[in-house]
């Protein structure tokens, strides 16, 4: 099992902006993601909800070790 730390930007099919900032839980063998732990930051023009989301998955019964997200982003 091994932990990466993810920050993504990217653009929905409608226009909204969503930044994807924390750590991605994997398994190597066989590969599988096993959990996220992070932020998911919405904006963007009219009809684009705004805001965070935030969130964690974890597999039962074993916490994946993660950081704490970057509250001082606007």
């Amino acid at each position: 099992m091994g932990i990466k730390h993810t920050h993504v930007i990217t653009t929905s099919l409608n226009g909204c902006i969503v930044e994807i900032d924390g750590d991605v839980a994997y398994g190597l063998i066989p590969p599988r993601l096993t959990g996220f732990h992070g932020v998911v930051h919405i904006s963007g023009g009219t009809g684009c909800p705004v805001g965070d989301l935030c969130f964690g998955i974890e597999p039962k019964g074993k916490a994946a070790w993660t950081l704490p997200a970057d509250e001082s982003k606007p």
